[in-house]
């Protein structure tokens, strides 16, 4: 009987046929190849063209399964139904608004087989243009820090998260019931386990930021209403994560050859 893959890509989406031309074009370029990888897109419940795209690139990418989620709505339903497919050894989980750098699955597989039970990976904020406009800046500095989450929060967001395919056996999947803060909650479930994570800065997937006050607002409130949830459950470490963590004063990464102006001020 053959083996499986070493490493399997799960993404989960609803209503993003217009984004998932580009990420699917950036996994079909990944160093890791076919029979070592398949690529696994779970639908949600789409009501728009998200299956005639995912139709339209069968053919070239022929590790490509598609399987369907409609009965819990969550990408975190989503995932866990990508998890019940998934053939690798790995689990490598991204977002269809992502592009994964061509060798962010070979970095991911070396850092897991260096020891390591959750990898999190870099996630490279783009702008729309060459200056970010002043909620690019709130987004890029409250958000998607993948070193902060790890080094001071002991989780990555499942953007850019490699997990092995034991340590989702002993502890199970992402609780589906959570609107947001998922990927908190499971990976503190998986270190308490006893899992080890670290964060790898060369398994690199780009992230828009969000470019308008309303798609800012609108992270803002999900992040929150997760938290309230988790801390309501029992499941939120106040010394280790509180919302004044999503506050974007305390830092900008910024893309590479950019740094914010002197001086930088918010108004209204």
């Amino acid at each position: 009987m053959p083996a499986g893959p070493s490493v399997s890509v799960i993404v989960p989406v609803f209503n993003q046929a217009a984004q998932m031309s580009s990420m699917l074009e950036a996994l079909a370029g990944q160093s890791v190849m076919p029979p070592d990888r398949e690529i696994i897109v779970v639908d949600n419940g789409s009501s728009d063209g998200t299956p005639d795209v995912l139709a339209a690139v069968r053919s070239e990418l022929p590790d490509l399964r598609v399987v369907v989620e409609d009965t819990v709505r969550g990408s975190y339903a989503a995932r866990n139904r990508g998890i019940e497919v998934a053939g690798g050894a790995l689990l490598a989980f991204t977002d269809a608004d992502c592009l994964p750098h061509p060798s962010w699955l070979e970095r991911g597989l070396a850092a897991a087989q260096a020891g390591s039970d959750l990898v999190a990976g870099r996630i490279r904020l783009t702008f729309r243009g060459d200056c970010p406009n002043v909620w690019e800046f709130v987004d890029a500095g409250g958000f998607l820090d993948q070193r902060l989450h790890v080094e001071e929060h002991g989780f990555g967001v499942t953007a850019n998260l490699f997990v092995r395919r034991e340590v989702v056996q002993s502890v199970g999947g992402f609780r589906a019931d959570l609107r947001s803060g998922g990927d908190y909650e499971f990976c503190h479930r998986a270190r308490t386990a006893g899992a080890s994570m670290v964060y790898a800065a060369d398994a690199v997937v780009e992230h828009p930021a969000r470019a308008e006050a309303e798609e800012v607002f609108a992270k803002t409130k999900r992040v929150a209403v997760g938290l309230r949830d988790l801390e309501r459950q029992g499941l939120l470490d106040p010394n280790r994560l509180s919302w004044r963590h999503f506050l974007p004063v305390r830092h900008y990464p910024s893309p590479e050859g950019f740094r914010p102006p002197a001086g930088l001020r918010v108004r209204a």
